[in-house]
């Protein structure tokens, strides 16, 4: 059985995408999934405040409930996920969010963040400079 970690900024599990990412790994792929405030019961999630000024990230509770979290009050709980997969003898870890968390996240694995996938593939994929008007 290999191991692969999975992080998401709000709760685990999020079936809502591990639902089809498990059908591209295939079977004998265990995933441990982290969120970052797994911690929090829902409504102690939905009171956080978000911090003036902060780069805010939208994700999901356990229920489907859809949240917004500031990046900095979650980095280092993300962080300390990262260490627990990586201590469980995971192969890599894959995001399971789109937002930019500025490099401030370090793995001894490889760290699976599709934003900077979606930045080195979009360009590629248009001549124009957006692909939104």
């Amino acid at each position: 059985m290999i191991k692969v970690g999975g992080i998401t900024l709000a709760q685990s599990p999020r079936t809502d995408i591990t639902y089809d990412t498990m059908h591209l790994l295939g079977e004998g792929v265990e995933l441990i999934e982290f969120g970052g405030i797994d911690h929090l019961s829902k409504y102690e999630a939905q009171r956080l405040e978000l911090i003036p000024n902060d780069y805010i990230l939208t994700s999901r509770l356990r229920d489907g409930t859809e949240i917004r979290l500031s990046r900095s009050y979650v980095l280092a709980s993300l962080q300390s996920g990262i260490h627990l997969l990586e201590k469980q003898g995971v192969k890599f870890i894959m995001m399971f969010c789109t937002g930019d968390f500025g490099g401030a996240l370090k793995s001894s694995i490889p760290l699976i963040e599709p934003n900077k996938i979606l930045l080195g593939i979009v360009p590629q994929l248009t001549n124009a400079k957006k692909i939104v008007i």
